[in-house]
């Protein structure tokens, strides 16, 4: 309502501006001024009809100004929720393709028997963790059941494995932060080096 009152008084002082003028056009001339005013209003017409035509003008660049805004706000939020999800597409392409690269190398370096129980575990976990798209929070946990895929040369090997190493202490880097640490049996985890435990924090 402000903005109509006062697009009402800008125009009418700008009518007002050319009668004065019309006026004192005809007073230069010799006209007096009262009878110059009437013929300034009587040259310029029906002093309404311009008005209404020139408020309806500013109010139609008026709403014109404000769709023009919300145009170039759409365009904006729809510019930036298309990058956004083709960063989200992106990245979450790399993580697949990093669990891949992962995984494929856990598979040659356990043919060859040089990981242990407990990395060889966590990077398979590592995998199945990263391709499911979960981000888990928590810092510790207990596992207590794993299946893994044993190849029949390496079941015997890996049997022995699993009895020495019952307690194996798993680490899995899902991301650079946070760490995943997962622990076999009842026994709870140390401390981790420059961890503190929950209570102290």
């Amino acid at each position: 309502m402000k903005a109509w009152d006062d697009a009402e008084r800008e125009v009418d002082a700008e009518l007002e501006f050319h009668v004065a003028e019309a006026t004192d056009e005809l007073v230069a001339a010799g006209v007096p001024r009262e009878e110059a005013r009437e013929r300034a209003l009587a040259q310029l017409g029906d002093i309404e009809r311009w008005r209404a035509e020139c408020l309806r003008a500013r109010k139609g660049r008026k709403v014109m100004l404000v769709k023009l805004q919300w145009a170039a706000i759409a365009a904006l939020v729809l510019s930036l929720g298309f990058l956004g999800l083709r960063w989200s597409r992106a990245h979450q392409a790399q993580v697949l393709e990093i669990a891949s690269l992962r995984a494929e190398l856990a598979a040659e370096r356990t043919v060859r028997g040089e990981l242990g129980l407990a990395e060889q575990t966590a990077l398979v976990l590592h995998g199945r963790l990263a391709a499911a798209g979960l981000n888990p929070t928590v810092r510790r946990t207990y596992l207590d059941s794993l299946a893994l895929p044993i190849q029949d040369g390496a079941r015997q090997h890996w049997l022995e494995r699993v009895r020495e190493q019952q307690r194996a202490r798993l680490s899995i880097g899902l991301t650079p932060d946070p760490v995943i640490e997962l622990q076999t049996g009842e026994r709870p985890l140390e401390p981790v080096s420059g961890d503190k435990p929950d209570d102290q924090r």
